[in-house]
């Protein structure tokens, strides 16, 4: 099923999830999607609905009445969708093509909703008088008297995308992020649909130095890790923009193949995914400051608490907010970042569980060897971590969700799992260091492109690039690409490199400029301005795999996909 819904659809299938869970089913009906729809209270769907002067406290009403409750599901993330709730999912592409739309709405889903005459939503939103004619006839009306609302034309999806992107206007914010052209079915199938034209008009006039995001690769990875943690749920970091990889996309990837929650370590990395209208529970690894209390708040950000002052002022300000602030509390068990330190550990929490208008959600750890070959210290953390939980049990308090398990405890310590895992740079495709298990397949989601734009035949002894520290020792071609030191070629790769041309390795010469390389091609052939090189990925049977990278560089995966900076567009798939 094609599944390119808008960010804001995305919104109310996510509460038509919690929905279910508030109602005990074990399932997601037509009548959670409307609940979802409604609790979201924004979209064209509810400015449909109050133009036909509906009352959606009643429609809401009508439905829990028409709807008994259970004894609450698992997890959210295990409750299924009903045959019939799926097929009002497909039907909402068909009204969208309808709608001559080119991603599916709030406004497209109502349609559906009404459409399908025998689920719940129908037969109540038919009993307050909701007609399929109706609702067409005020789409047409709304996008004709307000075009400012035709977020489903392509125009309007284009400025919506610039606003997001680019912060009306501010062309810095951001790395150009667009969709191949013949990436569609990939793209649309994990919501990012939008194209390169979308930000600067049109694709061809940028740089042709792009790292490629493959999102089904990302899909698969975490699908495979859903699969070996189960029952536990994922949580899917994607900190640091995703480790290069793109925030919001990973992130609306990530839940759409099976994971119920996000990680972030800042509040802006966390409002950002918020102003996508993603609402997954979102966690801030990272601590705060007392001046960004409110704003977790506001947004319904999770915050990490391991100082009981902190969780007081939390409190407070959650207080006179009218609000209830959901929180983590960290333990440092052995990393000796932010955490309460065991033997204070107790005492503070069962403090802190006596504060108003604060809601204990979670209890975590972090491993600091989780990816090392020998396990001895991470088990060590992990028996204070448990010794901890079973102190907190004694005084009758339990959390929701228990955690500890990153990329490298996911793969082989599996009696960390407990209730939730944090994957973070394997769900991108990489094993976090060479002293891990590869226990769970992975794909590589992302590479790095680009194109020759200069080639010239040169004699022995020419110099290349500054200080002189490669010369020819015979007459040879260069060949110079547009990418460099800025784009996160780091100068320690100077004549310590190679790249694929016509899938043959060649050697990177010289220093590394700000904005350019050199490559010397030797005896190839007939070379041309335009032609592909690969610095990160496969090309024909050869490959420069990211542990190349690691082992020329002395570091791990994560610096090397964070380092790909900014500048460098992504392309999705």
């Amino acid at each position: 099923m094609r599944n390119n819904f808008s960010s804001r659809v995305q919104m109310a299938i996510q509460f038509s999830r919690e929905e279910a869970v508030r109602l005990g089913h074990d399932y997601i009906g037509t009548e959670h999607i409307l609940l979802g729809l409604i609790r979201d209270g924004d979209g064209l769907a509810i400015e449909i609905l109050c133009h036909l002067s509906v009352d959606l406290d009643k429609i809401k009403r009508a439905v829990e009445d028409a709807v008994k409750s259970t004894s609450e599901p698992t997890t959210i993330a295990t409750i299924p969708f009903t045959k019939r709730a799926e097929k009002i999912l497909k039907m909402s592409y068909a009204e969208a093509e309808a709608c001559k739309a080119d991603i599916i709405g709030t406004e497209h889903l109502l349609l559906a909703l009404v459409k399908e005459k025998n689920g719940v939503a129908a037969q109540v939103l038919r009993s307050f008088g909701v007609r399929y004619e109706a609702i067409r006839e005020e789409i047409e009306n709304i996008l004709h008297q307000n075009p400012s609302k035709k977020e489903t034309s392509q125009q309007g999806l284009r400025l919506a995308f610039r606003r997001h992107f680019f912060g009306w206007g501010n062309k810095a914010k951001q790395a150009p992020i667009f969709v191949r052209d013949n990436a569609g079915a990939a793209s649309a199938r994990y919501g990012w649909t939008q194209q390169a034209a979308d930000m600067s008009g049109s694709n061809e006039f940028l740089r042709p130095t792009v790292a490629e995001i493959k999102l089904g690769a990302i899909a698969d990875n975490i699908k495979r890790i859903c699969q070996r943690v189960q029952p536990a749920e994922v949580m899917a970091i994607v900190k640091a923009d995703a480790y290069g990889h793109g925030a919001i996309p990973a992130a609306l990837t990530a839940i759409s193949a099976g994971a119920s929650q996000l990680g972030v370590a800042l509040l802006e990395e966390g409002l950002e995914l918020r102003r996508a209208q993603i609402a997954a529970p979102i966690l801030v690894f990272g601590g705060l400051f007392e001046n960004q209390i409110d704003s977790f708040i506001a947004n319904r950000l999770q915050f990490t608490l391991y100082d009981l002052r902190l969780a007081q002022t939390v409190s407070q300000r959650a207080q006179a907010l009218g609000r209830t602030a959901q929180v983590h509390v960290k333990i440092d068990t052995g990393m000796g970042r932010v955490g309460l330190l065991p033997n204070e550990a107790v005492e503070a929490i069962l403090a802190m569980a006596k504060l108003p208008s604060l809601e204990l959600v979670g209890l975590y750890t972090h491993f600091a060897s989780g990816d090392s070959r020998d396990k001895s210290y991470a088990n060590q953390q992990l028996e204070q971590f448990k010794s901890i939980i079973q102190q907190l049990t004694n005084y009758d308090l339990r959390f929701k969700y228990l955690h500890a398990a990153n990329s490298g405890a996911i793969l082989d310590l599996p009696q960390s799992y407990f209730n939730l895992v944090r994957p973070g740079v394997m769900m991108y495709g990489y094993y976090p260091s060479d002293e891990t298990s590869e226990s769970i397949p992975l794909e590589p989601a992302m590479s790095l492109r680009t194109q020759i734009i200069f080639v010239k035949r040169v004699p022995a002894e020419t110099f290349i690039s500054y200080g002189q520290t490669f010369q020819t020792r015979q007459a040879t071609t260069i060949a110079t690409l547009p990418i460099g030191y800025t784009d996160g070629i780091s100068r320690r790769l100077s004549n310590n490199f190679e790249v694929l041309v016509r899938g043959r390795r060649c050697s990177l010469v010289g220093r590394v400029c700000m904005d350019q390389i050199m490559i010397d091609l030797g005896d190839m052939q007939n070379v041309q301005t335009g032609e592909e090189v690969v610095l990160l990925g496969k090309q024909g049977d050869e490959e420069i795999s990211i542990y190349e990278w690691c082992r020329r560089l002395e570091t791990i995966p994560y610096e090397v996909t964070c380092g790909i900076s900014r500048r460098v567009a992504r392309v999705y798939v």
